[in-house]
């Protein structure tokens, strides 16, 4: 979702560009995506929580350049092989001139529905008084296929136990050339009905210092910076956390640009070296190390997507590159994000590079997020530039989760008090949790430090929408070792969808730590953050 306007020139439009970008057009270059009408776009939520009514987001942006009249929209609701009910709602020509307007609808099905329904939205409206639809956005060249919403008949494995919610999320506090997300309130919304109950609003820092009118100028008063943190505080419920933070762009120890998940900063820091607001001006505004080193004491820390390179012409153009081994050494770093919406080849090597630090001493945590920028049940962006677009279900808000064992009632408090220590997992559909017991009988909890290792306490949890558990290993690490022990791998015995077991622990290192993984018979999986072995230290 993008857009790049006539009159304004940054760098922008020499990068092979990642968002669906309808109105930047070059003299003299055909445009076959461009049109003259706004964007129009509809998402629904990949999953729904049982018990939780279906919000529908309605997102009309650039409007106040192509105003529309929104007659009415449609709701056709197919169960396998069946349409299962329809739904409408009339906008009696409601006129839409707004730079960036939304709403959200709840359709509502007057049957019981279960398992994955496809979902199909028909937007009527009018464009200098001529009659247009459109099916579930209004971009040429794009699929306009339904939506598939899985509508889950058990809640997420675990929620009773943890709190799950995004660490890497865009609002439409970023907006600029290529890209924005959605608002915040929708956010919100969207996070409720799939079960979670926290994100981090996390929008690019050389976004959060422009002029809201201009990406192209920044703001020395922070405006946009000072209306998220406001509305950030007027959303938050007993239900709801919102972080808020930024996501940094700040130099690695190569002098690139890479990016850094602040949350809960009460300062905002600059960070413009690869916004490409600026002809040839890509260095980075501040270091890595001299961001972490301003971050207030209540702030947290995160390395974002640190294995995934950047692009080509973004490593030549604006500078980009990735995370370095060295750069992971600062104190004031919390942990890695590793998983960026899918558990590729980029998330195992982040997961060797975290494994490689627990093995030399470093308590860092893992978390995990989408980097959605809007992106509830489809992600579209540009495959050609100015040609032709390309959609998946890739880097879905809430697809890849964050679960913490806060203490206490859920607040912006609790949820940041666990993240930095490190009481939490990472899942993208089975809940795991570990306990140890010392010969005292005392247990430790993730994040946690133990004296002496006795026993160990297992706890795996799925359902049929994850998959039956399929293996549940356990890893031991020692500090200074070479590697990893694969300590065992235990079959689950009993229920398909749960496991609890206390067992005696089969390797004790002096110093180290252990951590369990699961993974489901449909290639889901869970990791826990360590519990830490220390035989040195009196509790």
């Amino acid at each position: 979702m993008s857009l790049i306007p006539v009159d304004n020139f940054s760098l922008f439009p020499l990068i092979p560009l990642l968002y669906a970008e309808i109105h930047y057009r070059i003299p003299g270059i055909f445009s076959r995506l461009w049109m003259d009408e706004p964007e129009i776009v509809i998402d629904l939520p990949h999953r729904l929580e049982p018990g939780q009514a279906l919000p529908l987001l309605l997102l009309i942006k650039d409007a106040d350049r192509y105003p529309v009249k929104l007659d009415r929209i449609d709701v056709d609701f197919y169960a396998p092989g069946v349409k299962a009910d329809h739904w409408t709602s009339s906008f009696n020509g409601c006129t839409v001139k707004q730079p960036f307007w939304h709403q959200i609808l709840y359709p509502a099905c007057t049957r019981d529905l279960t398992g994955p329904i496809q979902i199909d939205v028909k937007v009527s409206y009018r464009r200098r008084a001529k009659r247009r639809v459109c099916h579930n956005d209004n971009y040429r060249g794009s699929s306009h296929r339904p939506f598939t919403v899985l509508y889950d008949s058990a809640p997420l494995p675990g929620r009773d136990r943890c709190t799950f919610g995004d660490i890497h999320v865009h609002t439409s506090f970023t907006s600029d050339q290529v890209e924005f997300g959605a608002p915040l309130e929708a956010t919100a919304e969207m996070a409720r009905a799939m079960g979670l109950g926290f994100f981090a609003a996390t929008d690019h820092s050389y976004d959060l210092d422009d002029l809201p009118q201009d990406y192209l100028q920044n703001d020395p008063s922070l405006t946009k910076w000072h209306q998220m943190r406001r509305r950030v505080d007027q959303l938050e419920s007993d239900d709801m956390v919102i972080l808020p933070g930024e996501e940094l762009s700040a130099g690695n120890a190569g002098g690139r640009n890479v990016h850094l998940l602040l949350l809960n900063n009460d300062r905002f820091q600059h960070g413009d070296g690869d916004s490409a607001e600026k002809w040839l001006r890509n260095r980075p505004t501040l270091s890595i190390t001299e961001a972490l080193e301003a971050l207030s004491s209540e702030a947290l820390a995160f390395c974002a997507h640190p294995e995934i390179p950047p692009p080509p012409a973004q490593w030549l153009l604006i500078r980009r590159g990735k995370w370095c081994k060295r750069d992971l050494d600062h104190p004031r770093l919390n942990g890695l994000q590793i998983w960026n919406g899918l558990a590729d080849n980029y998330f195992v090597r982040g997961l060797r590079q975290w494994t490689r630090l627990l093995m030399k001493g470093r308590r860092l945590s893992i978390v995990a997020g989408n980097d959605a920028h809007g992106n509830f049940g489809r992600y579209r962006q540009i495959r050609l530039p100015f040609w032709n677009l390309d959609e998946a279900r890739n880097q879905l808000f809430g697809a890849a989760r964050t679960g913490v064992l806060a203490r206490g009632r859920l607040s912006r408090e609790t949820v940041t008090r666990a993240l930095r220590e490190g009481r939490s997992l990472v899942t993208d559909g089975p809940f795991a949790d570990l306990q140890v017991l010392n010969r005292d009988g005392a247990g430790a909890r993730l994040g946690e430090t133990v004296n002496s290792a006795e026993r160990i306490r297992i706890t795996a949890l799925s359902s049929p929408a994850f998959g039956e558990l399929a293996k549940i290993t356990m890893f031991t690490g020692r500090v200074g070792g070479g590697g990893e022990n694969r300590s065992r791998v235990i079959e689950p015995d009993g229920s398909p969808y749960q496991f609890d077991r206390v067992q005696q622990m089969p390797e004790k290192p002096e110093r180290g730590y252990v951590r369990l993984e699961v993974l489901t018979s449909l290639k889901r999986r869970a990791l826990t953050n360590p519990i830490y072995i220390d035989t040195r230290q009196t509790l």
